[in-house]
């Protein structure tokens, strides 16, 4: 679940629905920082209030970093397949590094 189906749906939802739908805004288009546009940055600051619900604060924080990269790669390729396999990835290297 952790590593598949958690990462797929959040991309869809954030990645796919709130990003997608944010770009197609003037402020969503712009780049406010080089190579991050503000579509990305409003849907990274979401994702991290999103995992507010279930982890620690400095934990929730602490996605913004691969939550930037995630939406970075959906806005580049204009699809989520390649945010979606760098979350399963991101996940699965995580899980096998601090659960086994």
């Amino acid at each position: 679940m952790l590593c598949l189906v958690y990462p797929v749906v959040e991309e869809l939802a954030f990645r796919g629905a709130l990003q997608g739908w944010l770009f197609r805004y003037r402020a969503g288009k712009a780049f406010l920082i080089t190579g991050l546009s503000g579509a990305n940055i409003l849907t990274s600051c979401l994702f991290v209030v999103a995992h507010l619900f279930y982890h620690p604060p400095v934990w929730a924080l602490l996605v913004i970093g691969p939550s930037l990269v995630f939406g970075w790669f959906r806005d580049r390729y204009q699809s989520v397949v390649p945010a979606i396999l760098l979350h399963i990835l991101y996940n699965s290297g995580y899980f096998l590094l601090f659960l086994t």
